[in-house]
């Protein structure tokens, strides 16, 4: 979906709908992101990433 005008979109709707309420993106957290990071992230160990995901949550 790169390049398909996500956040074009989104913008636009911020100012067409200034009053809305509009939130992130799930995954969109510093958490989700460590998390994200930690399960592509090839060169961890299973344990590594456990370790590391528990002491996010």
């Amino acid at each position: 979906m790169d390049g398909s005008g996500k956040n074009t979109i989104f913008q636009l709707l911020k100012n067409h709908f200034p009053d809305a309420v509009f939130t992130r993106k799930p995954g969109g957290t510093p958490e989700a992101k460590i998390i994200r990071d930690v399960l592509l992230n090839e060169e961890m160990t299973e344990k590594e990433r456990i370790k590391t995901i528990e002491q996010v949550s």
